[in-house]
């Protein structure tokens, strides 16, 4: 009888390691589906980004055909970013600016639809506060090529971005850093369009 009992616990303790063994297994198999769909959720997330930025690219040029640049620019890319906000959860920052070579002057238009309100100099000067889903605007007079560095505070992250206004043709220039979230992930992208005629 006693050896009996032996081995019925040698087969009740196989079964409980192969039990164990079968969970753990199942455990790692749980933790790996959770990387794939990180990684799937990121490609979508890289692609619908990559497709945004080319929208606000053509948004600038298309605009830059208009008899008021600066105006249908501006509406353009706040319609644009209402657009993509109601379809994808996004932070959007842009900069344009427009230099017309006959009157010699650029205008600077500055949009903020990052959720919160900002503070941002330009060139070092007098500091602005922008609300979120709104926007500064300055206009001067330029002969030269003129640098133009913004500055600004976004959740206690100082960033800045430098541009280059060329006097030498008509030019139209946009800056976009947006970020686009996603359930576990959240990718930033920066992006730079160009053009003169």
């Amino acid at each position: 009888m006693g050896k009996r009992k032996k081995g019925q616990m040698f087969l009740i303790s196989g079964i409980l390691i192969i039990l164990g063994l079968l969970m753990v297994k199942n455990l790692l198999g749980v933790y790996q589906s959770i990387e794939e769909k990180r990684a799937e959720e990121s490609i979508i997330l890289d692609e619908n980004l990559q497709n945004i930025l080319k929208e606000y690219e053509y948004c600038v040029g298309l605009s830059s055909l208009s008899s008021d640049i600066n105006q249908t620019t501006y509406e353009n890319l706040v319609n644009l970013t209402s657009y993509i906000q109601s379809d994808f959860d996004t932070e959007v920052f842009f900069v344009f600016v427009y230099y017309n070579k006959t009157a010699a002057n650029y205008t600077l238009t500055i949009g903020n639809y990052l959720g919160e309100k900002i503070n941002l100099t330009i060139d070092g000067g007098t500091e602005h506060n922008i609300s979120d889903e709104s926007y500064y605007s300055e206009k001067a007079s330029a002969t030269t090529d003129k640098n133009i560095t913004i500055d600004y505070t976004f959740r206690s992250e100082n960033r800045r971005e430098k541009f280059l206004v060329t006097t030498s043709a008509n030019l139209s220039k946009a800056f976009f850093d947006i970020t686009i979230k996603g359930k576990n992930i959240n990718l930033r992208r920066k992006d730079l369009y160009n053009r003169t005629w």
